[in-house]
């Protein structure tokens, strides 16, 4: 958790050493306290606009969807020119909202019943299926 004097001391390193000295930032300023990354997430999230625009919205579904399975955020972060934990952030909280209005899917009711029909049943006052069981070695 950043505090309040160490957002001014960022600020101070970013005008003193400019905005990619991230290592002399650290140094010298942070006194190693906080990583070269560190810094510079949080001297973007101290600088990027702090609301989101229904255009940026769409860029963003749009430029992870390009990704697919793989998602970069880094690279879609200096897409959108914001930090990448920003990006991240704004994006689970959308698609938050979009599965809110969806109706629930066969797998979200069937999920409690997945675990019953496991061998051995469930045996919560045990710890569970395999609490207890020991190897045997065979010699």
């Amino acid at each position: 958790m950043w505090k309040k004097h160490e957002d001014e001391k960022l600020k101070v390193g970013v005008e003193r050493y400019g905005p990619n000295a991230w290592k002399r930032v650290s140094a010298s300023i942070m006194n190693h306290r906080r990583s070269p990354l560190s810094c510079k997430e949080r001297y973007k999230i101290l600088m990027e606009p702090k609301f989101w625009t229904v255009e940026e919205d769409l860029k963003l579904k749009n430029e992870v969807a390009k990704f697919g399975y793989d998602v970069q955020w880094t690279t879609i972060a200096s897409v959108m020119n914001r930090s990448f934990l920003s990006c991240k952030n704004r994006y689970d909280f959308l698609m938050d909202e979009t599965s809110v209005t969806m109706p629930p899917t066969a797998t979200s009711t069937s999920k409690s019943s997945s675990s019953e029909n496991f061998k051995g049943g469930n045996n919560s006052s045990t710890g569970g299926p395999r609490r207890g069981m020991k190897r045997k070695i065979q010699c």
